[in-house]
């Protein structure tokens, strides 16, 4: 009798194990990060020169859609070369980031001003290229800004 119990035993452990195989532990995709809203898309960004001072203007698209959030500022990036002695005169370098500027909001959240500027000050015998990226409260970075491009 002992080996029809062992054996009914076994049966029962088998079959609980099957079935869980079967039907698993509910988890099957990893998991999924939060979603992040990205901002709208810098448009506008223009600039103009004043001897060796550069000022970048742009302003804050509206919000229209559901996948888009209000910015909570934006960064500027830059990228240059040397005017002479340049293997690719149609080449930058990589851009990099030379500025985050915070968007004045009042206590409700909305924004005071839709225009934004940036100052700077530029080295002669360079290309210079720019452009702009708002990002959103929860890190969100909307897509790069038009970009303006000259030398100096």
């Amino acid at each position: 009798m002992g080996a029809k119990l062992d054996f009914g035993l076994r049966l029962v452990i088998l079959s609980v194990l099957l079935i869980g195989l079967q039907f698993g532990c509910g988890i099957k995709d990893p998991p999924v990060p939060p979603r992040r809203y990205r901002p709208p898309t810098v448009t506008d960004l223009s600039y103009q020169l004043d001897g060796q001072a550069l000022t970048l203007s742009w302003s804050i698209p509206e919000t229209r859609d559901g996948d888009a959030a209000d910015p909570v500022g934006c960064f500027v990036y830059m990228a240059n070369q040397p005017l002479v002695n340049t293997d690719c005169p149609n080449c930058s370098e990589p851009f990099s980031p030379v500025a985050d500027l915070q968007i004045q909001k009042d206590a409700s959240g909305k924004i005071l001003k839709r225009t934004m500027t940036y100052t700077g000050v530029l080295t002669q015998g360079f290309i210079y290229t720019y452009k702009i990226a708002c990002y959103a409260p929860d890190g969100g970075l909307g897509a790069d800004s038009n970009v303006v491009n000259f030398s100096y």
